[in-house]
This record gives C-alpha cells, structure tokens and sequence, in this order.
C-alpha cells in the first residue's frame, strides 16, 4: 500500500451450505487481485442464520472450504469470533490450523486457546475518524520484525489485575 500499513481482511460470511462458502471465498480472493496483505483474510462466521441453520459440523465444513480457498490462492486464512462463539460452536481442533481473532470486550480476556488478535473494545476513538472504532491487540508477528528483539515489544500487564497498559505489544497469547 502507498503508506507501507500492514493490512489484512475481514470477511461477514453469511453462507449456510458449502456453495455459497466456496463463492464467499472466491469472491475474496477475486477482490485481493492485485493486493498483498500482511495479515491474514478473516472469515466472521457470526452471523445468527448460520448457528440457526448449519450444526457445527456444517459451520466447519463451510470455514474449512472458505479457509482452503484463501490459503490455495497464497494467502494466510483466519477466523474470527467473539468468545462465546469460540466456546460454543467453534470448538473442534481444525480451527487450530488458522489465525484466531477473538472479541471479547474486557480489560482481560479470559480464553485459553492460541489466539493472535484479541478484540477488546468496540466503543473506541481514534482522531480523525468520526464514531466509534474496534480496538484490538495484535499478538503475532508483524512483517519484517521476525527478526527483532521481541522483548522491547511485549506490553505491560499489572500482575494484580491483569489490565493491559501497552496497546502497541506484539506478544501472540496471554493464557
């Protein structure tokens, strides 16, 4: 991008059978033609139509599809989910092969899986932007910074009440 911002994608999925899945993720992939995101594509599977419809067999199977078809076309897949959804519906070990995105608005989040995004708050500000914005930590690696001093990068958490003071940390789980 012309500013050099690591970027990725955040995907609505709303598909409840496995066509629509596979045309939700070739839709993605045809929109990144031309685009090289340093973060992975995001697949939100929230949406109350799919845990009214689909068992949780059917909403990996369709996360399963959606994943392999970003990951084919060279691009890094992920999952995203408030904690709830985690806990509930999106249990199975096979999520475990992709970037985890959990939502949990909290000055702590209680989850114990691998996760690199933690969404804490959706009532943020950020100058020159009017309303609201999500604020997230981000724990996995950034481009090129592979190779640095990762220590300099961890954010300070208080030891007696688990608030998080840093927001620029690059640390990837806090169990």
């Amino acid at each position: 991008t012309r500013l050099d911002i690591p970027f990725g994608v955040y995907f609505y999925s709303e598909a409840v059978t496995d066509e629509q899945a596979r045309n939700e993720a070739n839709y993605v992939v045809e929109l990144l033609q031309g685009y090289d995101p340093d973060l992975p594509v995001y697949l939100d599977l929230e949406e109350p139509k799919i845990s009214n419809i689909c068992t949780k067999e059917d909403i990996l199977r369709h996360a399963k599809i959606f994943c392999d078809i970003i990951e084919a076309a060279g691009y890094t897949a992920g999952v995203y989910a408030n904690q709830y959804w985690w806990t509930t519906y999106l249990t199975d070990s096979a999520y475990d092969n992709w970037s985890r995105w959990i939502a949990q608005f909290n000055s702590k989040l209680d989850y114990w899986k691998d996760y690199q995004i933690w969404q804490y708050d959706n009532k943020g500000t950020v100058p020159g932007i009017t309303g609201y914005v999500d604020l997230n930590f981000w724990y996995g690696p950034l481009p090129d910074e592979d190779d640095e001093d990762d220590e300099s990068k961890i954010k300070e958490e208080d030891e007696e009440d688990g608030e998080y003071t840093n927001s620029s940390s690059r640390k990837r789980n806090r169990k």
